[in-house]
């Protein structure tokens, strides 16, 4: 562009007329491509002494702008780029100006033109000050998050400043982009719907503000599940009856969206296969053909040629295989289908059943179709004439009989003619459940609606199948109320009434009301009359007449052009889908009115019922009805279709976007017809005439167009049509030249090539007459196709010209060039390695002096950047260093963990954040952790009714969970510490606690938070959280029992008292209070209701307790029965004697207890000189337990009951039994003589009783400087007696003991010895351990499970550690029980019922109910089969035959595999389960067992005739199974092992001439099999100066061994004398800990094995066979370890989890070592609530 300055320039900047020389300068402005701004931009040329002029510029379409200026006087000038309105640029512009090459500095330029330099060029270049964003999408299932799907694709908007630009993610870009954009504020928009977005990993609403060099978004997207297909094969048998495919394999092919997927339809998957994951779209099924049948491909029950449409739904496809017959004249095919709520067809569920007869010809045909038969059902063989086809109604469908071609049969009436068969469709829809509500009202002088009065109005009800019309009077109260109408859209219009409005579902009035009804919902329409001026409505509506004279609705792509037209009007409306063809024109004038439809010529019109050939209407009052019926064309059909073909004349699919326009013409007809992938390249024309026609395509857009009609091709197409014409189009391909595909490769250092790493190469193809520049970058995958280049020869350049060679057709070579013939050419240009940086990052802590130091644990940090998300993990081992050199450049943020304060150092300089750019050169990053000090107290606290804070009672736990970034720990806030916690070394932050209790208000320094996070800063911080506790009731209501017989107290009182958290107080039940009391506004806590001078039993929901009930009372009231016992009384007494045995009488100051319990009672009876030493209660059957406490002098012997002696502390009492309890007085005592007792304390009752069989105590008694050490164990009865004791002071002392010395409860046994005897109980308070069993009882028919009746009730008795429960299930407690507290091993459970079986966890079923205790919950359910479960079981044995004797063998394991029909179990028999193994609760059937990995093998089944295979029917019986192994006949065999071995030893086994040497050592365990030995007496010895003894075939053991053999086996066991008798016993048990580090027996673990190392080596096994447990009980002392072959904890002698085992062994002593592994299946035990 030129500019005339002496046009624009103020005079002085141009030259006079008489200047020689022409000063000027030309001017080229650049926008980059990445430059954003869109306004007008001008130049500001400015001149030193103030004059300027301002230019606009003009850019093209390469973003240049260029301007000339001459004719300017010499001088100094200033040259600045501003906007066109004057003001300044954006502030993100860069500006860059060269003069004449040489760049300025800043944006503006000053430059002079002088007689020397009177010409210039001045270059600009605009950029903008950009950041980078990073988006990546991952997809969020049920499986987690994880990579979208290759098929998936996800469009956002990014929404910012300078407009909108939408990004696509897809698996060709990896799913992740990276923008350059100016630095402003933004929005991201997914077009998806929801999507979870993270800017910069902080949740976002979608709004970020890029303010830096580089951004990251995560957008996560909801995975939606993809509709599935079902292909499965059926065989019919041609009578419409289908039945389950039988025989060989099936090969299916599915193909569609670019996909091609073979299935395999065989027994194995039931002839059935289900497709998931697949994208929308059409796909086509085909099968493989079989001799002797044909198949058809039914789709949702109809026949489509194996089309599937894939559209949210699942599809049903069928491959149903029939013989090749041809049909006999006069048969009936009878369909079943549904017609869903959007028109389809589809079979009806598998479960549908439908009854349909066929009636004529005087016969009846009554059948059923179900799924069984397909819904189909075939009729042959009919004699012609009419029938009738009728289904049995059934209640919500609706039905209609159609023909396969379309045509609907009136009332089901189908007539048969003899010469072709009929196929019937039987189609059911959804019954009409519409609703509708129309009522009237009129309007009077205050505008207030009413109804009318004395009038009639008629109001019309209309849809396309729906047409009636109704009468509003004052019988029906001028509102009616319509019910079952068909779904459709509505239009109500009140027939003759003026100025009407309708309203509805109470919705704003209207001129007219259209109603949608889609469901049962009511729908209500009110109609209301104003006084207006006179004007009426016209409904128009279209419809089209097909060939059998049937109205239907015109086709959903179809619209037309209606004229209304009068004298003083013309109006034009559009009929169409989106007004369902009919539209109501109101407020017109009454008069006369033409209707008219444009541009369609065969039409007529239905004027109010009545049909015209034009619409001519006079308008008034009432509404005028206009119907437009098109006429559908009748004639011939013509079919087209488009196909591709390659240059060898191959068909081709052709790309989705190809489409072809074809245009076809007669003499009546000329049509343009379009063939795309919408409607698959295929249409038809109805209702042509029999003419000759030609078809042609419009554009060849480049192809070889060939047409096909009746078998001929041709490059013409002119045909005369019949009856059904066809036309294929051809496009074949044009030019058949090979294509070019170049792609771009990067070396490593380690020679391989692998793709860049988003970097973008501009690269140039030079030919003859062609040069065409183009890049290679991640976009397009680095790959560029040329497939429209003609022969010759071509070269490929890069144009930075950075060092590269190319792979050209798999030939290495410098230069690019190739030539171009009919084949492809593959160029690879490689480049090569980049070197990158190395990145090294270390960690230090700092202590409390302030120093650097190392970490004392591993470290974690979070390294994210340039879309790499990698934990870096620092430990000792590598010093807390860590080093890499394969990131690529750009900008890193290193995260340290939540919760704690670093100090970053890169290369030396402290940061804040660990953020740098790793570009070129090596980067160093160190991170400090700094120390944290915050300290924060944790309080709980309740709050009454009354407002007022309270602490909770003594049983209330508060548990929370703190968390502080990624760490957290579990609290419990309980009454020994004022419900209070104190946390250390916090580090300030934000800190969550969360209560295992919802209800709880957190108040942090006073202030009440909403919410469970804060801000923890630096110092102390208090919480305290109060839960709102509201007051609760206690109802007692009092009776009496006598025997079994309960009724209401005639006389008397029964007292009561209630001891409560604060206060104690006396009840009394009494007629006058009807026996009833009920105590309101309770505070939660822990109460104990006792009747202390009668005996009275409580009852509480299926809790009872005699004379005494402990209640633990939260916000739920609480009622309880009373019950005084008037039945016959038991008689306790105390019976004393002397040593020799004779009666004496209790000293008066003797007090006497016993503790007596049972299921439903407990009490402690109190005997004393008060009651003569006798007591009389009310008491129930049962078994009680018994436990007696003597008084000082006194020794408990034994009880009676009934006259009976009592063994043990259980008896069997009834009411009125006679119990007597009999204490021996000790004779006086001669010095000092001090009884030492051991006791444990029960939490349950809060008693003392007899120490579990475990418990050891270890005391040390001392007097002055003497020591002595006092054991109590089971041996001595946990009781010792000392009578050698001086006078003076004595302490007895032990870990973790509580003591009761002569009476008196002490926290340190001290006493004074002087004479007489003293008592000190040892109380050891019970560790309340972690093991549970749960029970819950279920009705069992040996599959399915069901709660019992609410009237049975189940008795389970629980034993083992030495402790007994019996627990009732019942209705009450929802047949749920559980046992808390429980100490680690075996418990055994009975029940009172027979045929129960116990299930633990998910395992087999068995009627052994043992249950193994560890830490955590065990689940068992008791099933209580219906009736004896009809299951079977085998008892499998291994055997050795030598000869004719059987064995069982001494070594080795083998396995079997027994398996049956859905069924496969792994059998392993070895020395731990002695060869033998029994596996049950099998079904009957027939099982086949086989051995694996074996030689000869021979079974023999119950006794039977060995066979080669074994082939098993199991009934109900057991089934005995032996697998015998056959040795050789070529002599005895010798069995030597050596225990305890540590050394190699070798021994010979020597007779006269023959000699055998054998070595035993670790490699072989050592133990050693030699067969084939000759018959004769040998002599066994070692190569050894160990004295070792020997025993053969189990004999005692002996210093010489001598051997005769033949043709058997002897087993030999060597033993190192020193230390057979020191030997020590190793037990260990392999547990399985699940994520939450519950410890369960292990499921389904494959076998590990363990190595001790010490003293002998020896490999273990811990297998399922042996019950995962294997016992050592020859091990030599000495130091021991042992090492896993899987990751494992060990736990020794119940101690603490370590990583590694070491112990020592002593002499004759037992460890325990528990081998923990990870449970190796994600197995989440269900929640119980356990009530």
């Amino acid at each position: 562009m030129k500019i005339n300055w002496k046009e624009h320039a103020p005079l002085m900047l141009v030259q006079s007329a008489a200047a020689s020389m022409t000063a000027g300068f030309r001017l080229k402005v650049h926008k980059t491509d990445d430059y954003p701004f869109a306004g007008a931009l001008a130049i500001l040329l400015q001149q030193e002494e103030g004059e300027h002029v301002r230019q606009p510029l003009i850019f093209d379409e390469e973003r240049n702008a260029c301007l000339d200026f001459s004719s300017l006087c010499f001088g100094t000038f200033v040259l600045s780029i501003i906007r066109e309105d004057g003001s300044a640029m954006p502030e993100d512009t860069r500006t860059r100006i060269f003069i004449d090459g040489e760049e300025m500095q800043g944006d503006t330029a000053s430059f002079s033109l002088t007689l020397e330099q009177p010409w210039v060029q001045v270059m600009a270049e605009l950029s903008a000050d950009y950041s980078e964003l990073t988006v990546h999408v991952m997809e969020d299932s049920a499986q987690g998050t994880s990579l979208p799907l290759p098929t998936s694709r996800y469009q956002y908007e990014i929404i910012g400043p300078d407009g909108t630009r939408r990004e696509e993610l897809s698996a060709e870009n990896h799913f992740e982009k990276t923008l350059r954009l100016p630095r402003g504020s933004y929005q991201i928009r997914p077009l998806s719907g929801a999507c979870t977005i993270y800017v910069d990993d902080v949740l976002s609403e979608g709004t970020l503000t890029i303010t830096a060099d580089q951004h990251w978004a995560a957008l996560i997207e909801q995975r939606s599940t993809a509709p599935a297909v079902r292909v499965r094969a059926l065989r019919s048998d041609g009578n419409g009856t289908c039945f389950p495919f039988k025989g060989e394999e099936i090969t299916a092919i599915l193909r569609g969206n670019t996909e091609t997927m073979q299935l395999r339809l065989t027994e194995e998957n039931g002839f059935s296969v289900s497709l998931y994951d697949l994208s929308e779209g059409t796909y086509s099924l085909s099968a493989v053909t079989m001799e002797g049948c044909e198949y058809v491909i039914l789709t949702d029950g109809e026949e489509n040629g194996g089309i599937i449409e894939v559209q949210g739904e699942q599809v049903k496809a069928d491959i149903v295989y029939f013989s090749v017959r041809s049909d006999p004249a006069g048969s009936l095919r009878i369909r079943k289908m549904i017609r869903t709520e959007r028109g389809c067809l589809i079979e009806p569920d598998e479960g549908e059943r439908f009854c349909v007869c066929v009636c004529g010809c005087g016969v009846t045909h009554t059948f059923l179709l179900n799924a069984e038969n397909h819904f189909t059902a075939q009729l042959a063989d009919l004699c012609p004439g009419c029938y009738q086809i009728s289904e049995q109604k059934g209640t919500g469908y609706a039905t209609e009989y159609v023909l396969a071609d379309g045509t609907i049969l009136i009332d089901g009436m189908l007539e048969l003619d003899g010469c072709r068969g009929a196929d019937v469709i039987v189609i059911n829809e959804q019954r009409n459940n519409g609703k509708l509500q129309i009522c009237k009202y009129v309007e009077d002088e205050q505008g207030c609606l009413s109804a009318p009065s004395g009038s009639c109005y008629a109001v019309r009800v209309h849809s396309f199948a729906f047409q009636e019309t109704f009468m509003l009077n004052a019988k029906n109260d001028y509102c009616i109320a319509l019910d079952q109408l068909p779904k459709g859209c509505y239009d109500i219009r009140e027939s003759e009434g003026e100025n009407v409005l309708y309203s509805v579902d109470q919705g704003e009035w209207s001129r007219s009301a259209r109603v949608i009804i889609d469901d049962a919902r009511v729908h209500e329409v009110r109609i209301l009359n104003l006084n207006e001026p006179r004007t009426g409505t016209i409904r128009i509506e279209k419809l089209v007449e097909n060939d059998r004279c049937v109205l239907m609705q015109p086709e959903r792509s179809e619209y037309f052009q209606v004229c209304i037209s009068s004298s003083q009007m013309r109006r034009m409306i559009t009929l169409n889908a989106a007004n369902q063809w009919c539209v109501y024109v109101d407020e017109l004038p009454y008069g006369e009115y033409r209707i008219e439809e444009l541009y369609e010529d065969e039409a007529y019109y239905m004027v109010n019922g009545t049909r015209k050939e034009e619409a001519v209407i006079t308008l008034g009052q009432t509404m005028q009805e206009v119907k437009i019926i098109n006429i559908l064309p009748r004639g011939c059909t013509l079919k087209l279709d488009a196909r591709m073909e390659d240059c060898e004349g191959r068909t081709v699919c052709p790309d989705d976007d190809f489409e072809t326009v074809l245009i076809v013409q007669g003499d009546a007809l000329c049509k343009e017809i379009r063939l795309c992938a919408d409607n698959r390249w295929q249409a038809e024309l109805h209702g042509l005439c029999a003419e000759r026609i030609s078809v042609r395509v419009k554009e060849n857009m480049g192809y070889d167009i060939y047409y096909e009609s009746c078998g001929r091709r041709s490059e013409s197409c002119a045909i005369t049509m019949g009856e059904t014409s066809t036309v294929s189009v051809v496009h074949r391909y044009a030019h058949c030249q090979g294509s070019v595909c170049v792609e771009k490769r990067i070396e490593d250092e380690c020679g391989s090539l692998c793709f860049p790493d988003g970097q973008t190469y501009a690269m140039r193809l030079y030919g003859e007459d062609v040069e065409v520049p183009f890049v290679l970058n991640e976009a397009n995958g680095y790959c560029v196709w040329f497939d429209d280049l003609h022969r010759g020869t071509y070269e490929i350049k890069e144009e930075d010209m950075c060092p590269c060679a190319f792979i050209v057709d798999d030939q290495h070579q410098e230069e690019g060039s190739f030539q171009l013939a009919a084949q492809d050419v593959h160029v690879l240009v490689v480049n090569p390695p980049r070197r990158r940086p190395m990145l090294q990052i270390q960690a230090r802590v700092r202590d409390d002096q302030g120093n650097v130091v190392l970490p004392k644990g591993p470290q974690r940090f979070a390294l994210m950047g340039q879309g790499i998300h990698r934990v870096v993990a620092l430990s000792a081992e590598e010093g807390f260093l860590w080093c890499a050199d394969d990131l690529p450049a750009g900008t890193y943020v290193l995260h340290g963990a939540d919760g704690k304060m670093y100090t970053c150092l890169i290369d030396g300089e402290a940061h804040e954040q660990a953020r740098f750019i790793l570009d070129q050169e090596d980067i160093s990053v160190i991170m400090i952790e700094e120390p944290c000090a915050c300290v924060l107290h944790v309080c709980c606290r309740l709050r009454d009714t009354a407002g007022r804070t309270i602490m909770p009672p003594a049983s209330y736990r508060c548990h929370l969970t703190l968390s502080q970034g990624q760490e957290s720990v579990r609290l419990c806030l309980e009454e020994n510490g004022d419900f209070c916690c104190r946390a250390d070394g916090l580090c300030p932050g934000k800190v969550t606690i969360m209560s295992d209790d919802d209800h709880y208000a957190s108040y942090v320094n006073g202030k009440r938070i909403e919410g469970n996070a804060f801000i923890l800063s630096e110092g102390e911080t208090y919480v305290e959280l109060i839960k709102e506790v509201a007051a609760a009731s206690i109802r007692i209501d009092g009776m009496c029992r006598q025997g079994e017989d309960y009724h209401e107290c005639a006389q008397g009182t029964i007292d009561l008292i209630l001891r409560g958290p604060h206060d104690a107080q006396t009840l009394t039940l009494n007629e006058a209070n009807g026996w009833s009391i009920t105590l309101s506004k309770l505070l939660p806590g822990d109460y104990v209701l006792c009747s202390p001078a009668q005996n009275v039993c409580f009852y509480a929901g299926n809790t009872k307790s005699c004379n005494e009930m402990r209640i633990s009372l939260n916000e739920q009231d609480i009622a309880i029965s009373a019950v005084l016992q008037e039945a016959q009384l038991a008689e306790f007494s105390v019976v004393t004697r002397d040593e020799q045995g004779n009666v004496v009488a209790p000293r008066p100051e003797d007090i006497f207890t016993v503790r007596l319990t049972s299921r439903c009672y407990f009490e402690t009876l109190v005997f004393s000189n008060a009651d003569d030493w006798q007591l009389r209660r009310s008491i129930f059957a049962g078994i009680y337990e018994m436990y007696a406490n003597a008084p000082s002098g006194y020794r408990f012997d034994h009880a009676e009951a009934d006259g009976t002696v009592i063994s043990g502390a259980k008896a069997d009492l009834q009411p009125g039994s006679s119990v007597s309890f009999y204490f021996t007085r000790r004779s006086a005592e001669t010095g000092n003589v001090l009884y030492v007792q051991g006791c444990r304390r029960d939490s349950d009752c809060d008693c003392l009783k007899q120490p579990l069989p475990q418990t050891v105590f270890t005391l040390e008694l001392r007097h002055e400087d003497q020591i002595r050490t006092l054991i109590l164990n089971e041996e001595n009865q946990w009781r010792v007696c000392l009578h050698d004791l001086e006078d003076g002071a004595y302490a007895l002392s032990g870990e973790g003991y509580a003591y009761i010395v002569d009476g008196e409860p002490m926290a340190q046994a001290e006493l004074e010895l002087n004479g007489g005897t003293h008592h000190v109980k040892v109380i050891h308070d019970e560790e309340l351990a972690a093991g549970a069993l749960i029970m819950e009882a279920w009705m069992w028919d040996g599959e399915q499970l069901v709660k019992p009746q609410a009237g049975l009730s189940l008795w389970a008795e629980v034993s083992g550690n030495g402790q007994e429960w019996q627990l009732l299930l019942d209705s009450s407690n929802h047949w749920l029980v559980s046992l808390t507290h429980l100490q680690p091993g075996v418990y055994q459970i009975h029940t009172d019922q027979e045929n129960v079986w116990y299930q633990i966890e998910d395992q087999t079923p068995s009627q052994e109910g043992l249950a193994v205790i560890k830490e955590g919950e065990v689940q068992m359910r008791l099933l209580l089969a219906r009736s004896p479960l009809k299951k079977g079981s085998i008892h499998l044995r291994k055997y050795i035959q030598k000869g004719n004797e059987l064995m069982v063998p001494w070594e080795g394991e083998y396995t079997f595999i027994l398996s049956h029909p859905g069924f496969e179990e792994r059998i392993t028999l070895n020395a731990d389960n002695q060869y033998h193994e029994e596996v049950s609760f099998l079904d009957a059937g027939t099982y086949v067992l086989d051995e694996q990995d074996t030689g000869t093998v021979t079974y023999r089944v119950d006794g039977g005739s060995e066979v080669s295979h074994a082939v098993i029917e199991v009934r109900e019986e057991p089934v005995e199974v032996q697998a015998i192994n056959h040795l050789g006949s070529g002599g005895g065999t010798l069995v030597l092992k050596l225990e305890n071995g540590s050394e190699p030893i070798r021994f010979l086994l020597q007779k006269n001439d023959v000699e055998y040497e054998i070595e035993l050592n670790a490699e072989n365990g050592f133990q050693r099999q030699l067969e084939g030995i000759e018959a004769g007496l040998y002599a066994l010895s070692a190569k050894s100066d160990d004295k070792l003894l020997y025993a053969c075939d189990g004999q005692e053991q002996r210093e010489h061994c001598s051997i005769r053999f033949d043709a058997d086996v002897h087993t030999v066991t060597v033993i190192p004398d020193s230390e057979a008798a020191a030997a020590a016993t190793l037990k260990l048990q392999l547990w399985a800990a699940d994520d939450r580090g519950i410890q369960h027996l292990p499921r389904n673990q494959e076998k590990i094995r363990v190595t001790l190392a010490g003293a002998q080596e020896r490999v273990i096994e811990l297998s399922a066979a042996a019950g995962y447990v294997c016992v050592l009980d020859d091990l030599p002392p000495g130091e021991a370890s042992l090492h896993s072959s899987s990751p494992c904890m060990y736990r020794i002698d119940g101690r603490e989890e370590t990583a590694q085992a070491s112990f020592s062994m002593r002499e004759k002593e037992t460890i325990q070592v528990d081998i923990i592994v990870k449970e190796n299946r994600h197995h989440q035990p269900p929640t119980r609530l356990v009530l």
